[in-house]
């Protein structure tokens, strides 16, 4: 039986399903709310292609959207890329590039960034998480989840 990060959230489920998991903002999600998310987010991304050891790569706020990708990446055994805001444009076209990333999670706070990002790299799946439009080429983070 797996025992890894992506096992975690699934034996928490089991112990203390209905206890409270994650408070962000107005969000509040049990350990059975959270691991069902998870597995939503695992099913959705290994049904758009992502597989074992390949890497997806965030540019997202610390909230339930980067510990969801988190535990869902490895439930698929993934590699999760979380990437630093902090970076210039090129560093982060390199990171990607580098690692082979081909899937990528974005917040709205880093549109600039993102959008800078998509002309120097390609993904095959772009999520968007955040309460503005997308662009018609990306999937918003809740529709993705469903």
């Amino acid at each position: 039986m797996d025992q890894g990060l992506g096992y975690w959230v699934t034996k928490r489920e089991m112990i203390s399903g209905n206890r409270l998991a994650i408070v962000d903002r107005h969000l509040r999600f049990t350990y059975r709310d959270l691991n069902r998310r998870c597995n939503r987010l695992a099913n959705a991304l290994r049904d758009s292609g992502v597989r074992p050891g390949d890497r997806v790569c965030s540019l997202l706020q610390n909230g339930h959207t980067q510990l969801e990708l988190i535990f869902a990446v490895a439930k698929l055994g993934a590699i999760f890329l979380p990437i630093n805001f902090r970076l210039t444009v090129p560093e982060i076209e390199y990171i990607i590039q580098d690692s082979g990333a081909r899937t990528f999670f974005y917040h709205n706070e880093f549109r600039h960034l993102a959008e800078g990002l998509q002309h120097g790299v390609h993904f095959d799946k772009i999520v968007y998480c955040g309460r503005s439009n997308s662009c018609d080429d990306e999937a918003e983070y809740e529709a993705f989840l469903a």
